[in-house]
């Protein structure tokens, strides 16, 4: 009896040992199905997802994972841009349609229409992934209290002579401001009494080169401020990475979304922001985040 018990007890536990590998596959399986497939690049009017039991507004920069059904309302219409391919589906209200892992199935009302491939005048897919992993900048830490950066704030700058700018600690204080090469040599060391600095003339930053900025100031009470920031002058093999994505004259309003967010994910922050910027100024409402600064 108690070795028929033992026994029980061991094929039990193996069972359960082999089960867990099952378990871990069945969560990856449903991360993998949760990922996001596709970002919303154009809208207007009322869009409507369901995800599971879930409903909410579509806006522009919504993820969409494989699964979701869309309701677009009277004249609602929406652009998406899949991730994977970077295909462009267009669809026009009224319609019900299901996001599959690489495109729009129709439900009811009017039919998803492949638009494009999203690419470069090279013919390059212009490839961007979901939102959620940002690269970082260089940040003092500690009993220091951070300063933000506002401009040059990295990884990637295109303007060799660029205006450096950060957030103001408190009125009147002077700054200590320092800009460094990749070999830790100063090619730039000065006191200024205000929250930007434009290089002397005789400064001109080198494409390829890796540079550090830093500034450090003490406030009212002797609290020390400071920021460092890290980055590189774009070199030729990128600028002609840019210039093959950069949307001609006349590129739809998804397409302009698209090479915004393909700007700030490849590392050109300050570039991505006055992207942000020339759109917002055109009438898109762009999400706050994206006219500020990136950190």
């Amino acid at each position: 009896m108690w070795w028929r018990d033992h026994s029980a007890v061991a094929l039990y536990a193996k069972a359960a040992m082999l089960a867990m590998p099952l378990s871990c596959l069945a969560c990856a399986a449903q991360a993998e199905q949760l990922s996001p497939v596709a970002v919303v690049t154009e809208i207007s009017g009322i869009v409507e997802t369901r995800e599971a039991d879930r409903s909410m507004r579509l806006s522009l920069l919504s993820e969409l994972t494989s699964g979701a059904r869309l309701r677009l309302a009277g004249e609602a219409k929406l652009a998406v841009l899949f991730y994977d391919s970077a295909e462009v589906y267009l669809l026009n209200g009224p319609a019900l349609a299901r996001v599959a892992p690489a495109s729009l199935d129709r439900l009811s009302g009017n039919e998803p229409v492949l638009l494009r491939k999203q690419t470069g005048k090279d013919g390059r897919p212009l490839l961007i992934r979901p939102s959620g992993v940002a690269q970082a900048g260089l940040v003092a830490r500690g009993v220091t209290q951070p300063i933000a950066a506002v401009s040059v704030t990295g990884p990637i700058i295109l303007d060799r002579r660029p205006v450096f700018r950060w957030r103001e600690v408190s009125p009147g204080l002077a700054y200590r401001f320092v800009l460094k090469d990749a070999a830790d040599r100063t090619v730039l060391e000065t006191v200024v009494n205000d929250v930007a600095l434009e290089l002397p003339h005789g400064v001109v930053l080198r494409d390829g080169q890796y540079y550090r900025w830093s500034v450090h100031t003490r406030g009212p009470g002797g609290t020390q401020y400071a920021l460092s920031r890290r980055f590189m002058v774009a070199d030729e093999a990128k600028r002609t990475e840019i210039e093959n994505f950069r949307p001609s004259q006349g590129a739809t309003l998804g397409e302009q979304v698209a090479y915004c967010m393909w700007l700030e994910q490849n590392g050109l922050r300050d570039e991505s922001r006055g992207c942000w910027r020339q759109l917002a100024s055109n009438g898109l409402n762009v999400p706050t985040q994206k006219l500020e600064q990136l950190d």
